[in-house]
């Protein structure tokens, strides 16, 4: 029922009305300035006219023949959008400064606005594209025949031939003519919006995309059983050609097709249509950037699915072209196959409305006005002309659809859809060459483009366009096997012998040589004339501080120019134009119109007639201008001071090159910015910063952080400049909120410089603080940019830059100047807010590892201080460990190198000393170990390939005994002591120096000194005594006479060292360790010397009571007896003799045991039998902690005990045994 005829015209003739009304919606919107193609999304739509009836139907088709070889015409749009904006962005200023109408027109314009050139890209175009629209007619025609004979499913083969007058597509031919004219030659100027069109084209994207995506979930979750179904029947069906590049297509033919793609997306004339002329806002691009390829990602997924589903259900008894209908029409709900037919009309007939209009725009601008005028024709002398131009341009869309249609019916029933399209990509990627050289190199030429041009169009129509001729049967079968008369090296498809080649790469490989290797060579050869050298300039120099073009020395008057204007554009445009001119018009028809009225009357003939037309226009006005010597030598001048101007601003770039960002320190790089550009660009700079980057963190997106409640934005002056110092601008350190209208919090939130040409008139600057923006004005400051200081995505803050003494404002040449240093000057702050923040996460990470507070042992008295470096923080470190009998473990140490990984890897070599300090080894022994840590640790990074090992680290570690007054120094490359005597006297002792650690090869020595009390011992790191440029020893000097004043404690003696010694700048980290030397007193002391007698153990135990009563420590005696006697009995067991007992009065009560031999005893469970093994479990309860230490003679067994508070007696000499 739904599939009848009669239905089927219905809904068709509804949709084409729906068009219409859509059209004309936007249309009157329009009319009202509520434009409707203002919206990016929109624009992003717009462009999906790409999608044709070919990606509707015809893709469906090539993935079941070649499977994956279909996603080149989405991979090369995907590329483009995502690799090329800075392409798009070019070619949309240029047209739009130049105020081109099509490709034609740009290519004309970019070489001298040559009226041949732009005619043969127009002509080229027409050729080529004329396939591209039979393909279109053949799709929809295809399609209606099909549908109209359900149920029964008809292959197109099977269609046969149908007269033109049944022939739907030659209705829909006329049809679509109609709403071309009607909607894209309303206006003559084609740089207005076809606001009808767009919003057509932009509903049609919208419709196309929903029909496939219903068909594609009709197939996979109607038809099978979801994807995974889908392509396991394929698999077991063997369709594994779906899944990789066809038999047909070599990876050669389908890097090609992908380059075609790359090259339509914007040379195809319906492309640039949309994606150039119909632009109203630079800025959408960004959102077509990823939108586009979205909707080409949605448009892809399900094309595999559906081939799969139409081989599995048909096999090859259909035309795989026309699956997307057939597979509706046989298995699904007659609804679906109506909408689907809907969709492939609206990828269709948005294709050939969009390619009419451009095509038509490119004939009447760049083909038949150029000629018109160049004939001087009667036509072009009416009085109204833009009567003539709409006629060519309607007569023209008529035109193309017939010769589209007479293409469809005479060559279209033979190559497939996808076959068609291709040779139409071929034809368009002609323009590559003259179109990209054109925009970025200065020396094409016009002959280069025209030979590359000819060339290449040549080339494509030989060996693509006539082979597709000759399938269609227009040509004979001989004219390929055979090449014309029978010449056998001009066989189109195997030209000059060139074999092994599919069509397509044979066709590109030869139409590129010759295109793009004449372009160069002739170009080369050739020499520009000056237009040709002056629109170079504009061209390639778009996105660089733009240059005035060269004004016309012609002579006219201004009623000629008026009448001129009058004929193209009609009487009320023509006022228009004259009333929008910039300058003074002069009010004398009769006057001689200026250069700059010349140029601008000719720029906006172009918007209607292209650029090669409108130069030819304003000629047939205009007298050659003999310029006298007064004149040349006058622009001389202004061209010499142009130059000086543009050289003495890339001096200023340059030196802001070198002198913004030679620290790494926010502030500083925020004064350098500052006083960089005073007085050469503006009289005073001020840099406001936002909070956080001041402490090395981001704003947050869009400023998140800084934004005030009301919607203002909070910001810190960090630096001021200008010539003179009482400016009543906010001071460095005020902390100023910018109301939302403010320059400031605009050039901010938008990422865009702002010119405010006047103070005086600005209230958005005034509302900041009105009085002080009043005594800002009186003060005689009138102008101001702010410019926002952006790097890597994050906003940084603003820099001001105010004028005062020049009585003129800021201008835009100022403006991208200032833009331009700001940019520059925001990667400098961002890389000292970047190492700011590292920097502090390093200060933090190293603080957080060195000792919070040193501990007080009796030994000695310490101080230390510890100085990261400006440059990043290192690895120098220290630490202060008690050991038992009130000796103390003091160590420097520093790791190669700066940042997180040294102040990490420091660390861990802290902790691994704690862990071998509790052995309580000689210095030498606890050295060894830490090197073989740090072997370790490299060998293991190594082997899980991370390059970054701690070799090289340096440690010093000494053992300081105050009863002995004995200290053990053993160091691995690190630097020696300093000891100061209290007389004065300053030296080094010689201590071994040892490899640094990890090194390996050679063992550590231990020096041993003898300190008398009050000695301060020195240690620190590299970074004290090294400067570079200086011998080590001028450093040690400095520190000896640092030290050699008189005894200071060490908080003065840190003090009065890094005084004397802190170098400016500081490029390494400083660690400082002094600690003066303590002697315990003979008092505190009791020693017994014993022999291994067990009597021995009685007599000492009378001793140490007596000991303990003379130090007031009673409430012991019983506990210390306990302990000496079971210590001296196991040294008597176990050991060899002599035994040594001594007992130490300190903060504890200390008892050591000491024998010859080198065995540890090791605590354990004694069994109920057990005779012996509960001594040390005894003294372990008794005590508060025990060990064993080795010395050179054997070993020591010590226990300490905690003293009550009450013991407080005098101590004495102990009694003897």
């Amino acid at each position: 029922m739904l599939l009848q005829t009669w239905v089927i015209v219905t809904v068709s003739l509804v949709y084409v009305g729906l068009l219409f009304a859509v059209a004309f919606w936007a249309d009157r919107r329009a009319d009202t300035g509520r434009s409707v193609i203002k919206s990016a999304t929109v624009y992003a739509l717009s462009l999906a006219v790409y999608e044709t009836a070919w990606a509707f139907y015809g893709n469906v088709g090539t993935a079941a023949e070649d499977g994956i070889g279909f996603l080149s015409v989405y991979l090369g749009p995907t590329i483009l959008f995502a690799l090329g904006w800075l392409v798009l962005r070019r070619i949309i200023r240029i047209s739009r400064r130049q105020r081109i109408t099509s490709l034609a027109d740009f290519v004309s314009a970019r070489y001298g606005k040559s009226a041949a050139l732009g005619g043969l890209v127009t002509i080229i175009a027409v050729i080529g594209i004329v396939p591209y629209i039979a393909l279109q007619l053949k799709a929809l025609s295809n399609a209606f025949e099909i549908l109209r004979r359900h149920p029964q499913i008809t292959s197109t083969a099977e269609l046969g031939h149908i007269s033109p007058l049944q022939d739907s597509a030659f209705y829909l031919a006329l049809l679509l003519a109609a709403f071309t004219i009607l909607f894209g030659t309303r206006h003559l100027d084609t740089t207005e919006r076809h606001e009808g069109v767009v919003a057509a084209i932009a509903f049609e994207s919208a419709v196309k995309l929903m029909m496939f995506l219903l068909v594609g979930i009709f197939v996979v979750f109607w038809l099978f059983g979801g994807f995974g179904d889908l392509f396991s029947r394929a698999a077991d069906a063997d369709f594994s050609q779906l899944f990789s590049l066809g038999e047909q297509t070599s990876y050669g033919t389908w890097i090609w097709l992908n380059l075609l793609a790359v090259f339509a997306i914007v040379l195809l004339p319906r492309q640039w249509q949309m994606i150039v002329v119909e632009n109203v806002d630079e800025r959408h691009l960004k959102r077509a950037m990823w939108l586009f390829p979205l909707y080409l990602l949605a448009f892809t997924f399900f094309v595999l699915p559906i081939a799969a589903g139409g081989l599995l259900t048909f096999g090859k008894s259909v035309d795989a072209d026309t699956y997307m209908l057939t597979l509706p029409m046989a298995e699904g709900p007659q609804v679906l196959a109506l909408l689907v037919f809907i969709g492939g009309m609206s990828a269709g007939t948005s294709m050939i409305i969009v390619e009419a209009v451009a095509l038509s725009t490119m004939v009447s601008n760049s083909l038949v006005m150029p000629l018109l005028l160049h004939a001087r024709s009667r036509l072009v002398q009416r009085d109204d002309l833009a009567g003539l131009m709409l006629g060519i341009r309607r007569a023209t869309i008529v035109l193309l659809l017939l010769l589209g249609y007479a293409y469809f019916r005479l060559a279209g029933e033979g190559p497939t859809l996808g076959a068609i399209g291709t040779v139409s990509f071929a034809a368009v990627a002609q323009f590559a060459p003259a179109v990209l050289g054109g925009l970025f190199w200065k020396g094409g030429t016009r002959r280069g483009a025209l030979t590359g041009l000819l060339a290449g169009f040549a080339v494509w129509a030989y060996t693509l366009l006539l082979p597709n001729f000759a399938a269609a049967g227009l040509l004979p079968d001989s004219f390929l096997r055979e090449g014309p008369f029978g010449i056998g090296w001009l066989r189109p498809q195997q030209l000059f012998g060139l074999t092994g080649l599919e069509p397509i790469s044979h066709a590109m490989f030869w139409s590129a040589l010759l295109n793009l290797g004449l372009y160069v060579l002739v170009s080369l050869s050739d020499r520009p004339s000056a237009g040709e050298r002056a629109q170079a300039v504009q061209f390639v120099d778009i996105l660089a501080e733009p240059a005035g073009e060269p004004r016309w020395h012609a002579r006219t008057t201004v009623g000629e120019l008026r009448t001129l204007l009058e004929r193209f554009l009609g009487k009320n445009r023509a006022e228009r134009v004259l009333h929008a001119y910039p300058g003074d018009l002069p009010g004398s028809p009769a006057a001689e119109a200026t250069p700059d009225l010349i140029h601008h009357a000719e720029t906006q003939l172009a918007g209607s007639v292209g650029a090669a037309s409108a130069r030819l226009a304003v000629d047939t006005v205009t007298r050659e201008q003999q310029l006298g010597r007064a004149e040349i030598i006058e622009m001389i001048g202004e061209a010499s001071q142009r130059v000086e101007v543009v050289r003495r601003r890339l001096r200023l770039l340059y030196d802001a090159t070198g002198r913004v960002g030679t620290t790494l320190d926010v502030t500083h790089t925020a004064e350098e910015l500052a006083q960089v550009a005073v007085p050469r660009l503006a009289d005073y700079i001020t840099v406001d910063l936002a909070e956080p980057v001041l402490h090395g963190e981001e704003p947050g997106v869009d400023g998140a952080g800084i934004t005030t409640s009301g919607g203002g934005t909070r910001m810190r002056r960090t630096a001021f400049s200008g010539i003179h110092d009482d400016a009543p601008l906010f001071a460095v350190g005020d902390l100023i909120t910018f109301v939302p209208s403010s320059p400031q919090a605009r050039s901010f939130a938008t990422g865009r410089a702002v010119l405010v040409p006047s103070l005086a008139d600005a209230p958005g600057w005034q509302a900041v603080d009105p009085e002080r923006a009043a005594q800002v004005v009186d003060y005689g400051i009138h102008s101001l940019i702010a410019a926002p200081l952006a790097a890597r995505g994050v906003l940084l803050g603003v820099v001001n830059f105010w004028r005062s003494e020049k009585p003129g404002p800021f201008e835009d040449d100022d403006l991208t100047l200032a833009s331009e240093l700001a940019a520059r000057a925001a990667v400098s702050l961002d890389n000292a807010r970047r190492y700011t923040r590292e920097h502090s996460m390093a200060v933090a990470l190293q603080r957080s590892l060195l000792p919070r507070a040193l501990p007080e042992p009796d030994a000695v008295e310490v101080a230390s201080r510890y100085l990261p470096a400006q440059e990043g923080v290192g690895g120098d470190w220290f630490d202060v460990i008690p050991l038992p009998g009130i000796r103390v473990a003091l160590i420097m140490g520093d790791v190669v190198g700066h940042g997180l990984h040294a102040a990490a890897t420091m660390g861990r070599l802290r902790t691994a000393v704690h862990n071998f300090s509790s052995l309580d080894l000689p210095p030498d022994e606890i050295l060894s170990h830490l090197d073989e840590l740090v072997t370790r640790i490299d060998q293991d990074a190594l082997d899980a390939g991370d390059d970054a090992t701690i070799s090289g680290a340096t440690c010093l570690y000494a053992i300081y005994d105050p009863v002995s007054r004995n200290c053990a120094v053993a160091r691995a490359g690190h630097p020696s002591p300093a000891l100061a005597y209290p007389d004065g006297r300053v030296e080094f002792p010689e201590v071994p120096a040892g490899l640094p650690l990890g090194i390996g090869g050679l063992p550590f020595e231990t020096a041993e000194l003898e300190l008398p009390e009050g000695v301060r011992l020195v240690l620190y790191t590299d970074g004290l005594v090294e400067r570079r440029g200086e011998d080590i020893d001028t450093g040690l000097d400095l520190l000896r006479e640092a030290l050699a004043h008189a005894p200071l404690p060490p908080e003065e003696t840190c003090d009065a060292v890094l005084g004397a010694m802190l170098p400016e700048p500081q490029r390494d980290d400083i660690a400082l360790l002094v600690a003066r030397t303590r002697v315990v007193e003979s008092g505190q002391v009791a020693e017994w010397d014993i022999e291994a007698d067990p009597e021995q153990v009685v007599r000492l135990r009378g001793a140490v009571p007596a000991q303990l009563a003379e130090w007031g420590l009673e409430e012991l005696v019983e506990t210390t007896e306990l302990i000496v006697s079971e210590l001296t009995t196991n040294a008597m067991q176990h050991g060899i003799g002599p035994i040594k007992v001594r007992l130490l009065r300190d903060r504890s009560l200390i008892c050591e045991v000491s024998d010859r031999s080198s065995t540890s005893p090791h605590l354990r469970y004694a069994a109920t039998t057990d005779e012996g093994g509960r001594g040390l479990f005894l003294v372990a309860q008794l005590t508060d902690r025990w060990g064993t230490r080795y010395t050179k003679d054997g070993k020591v067994i010590w226990a300490e005990q905690t003293i009550p508070v009450s013991g407080s007696a005098e101590p004495s000499a102990a009694p003897a045994v």
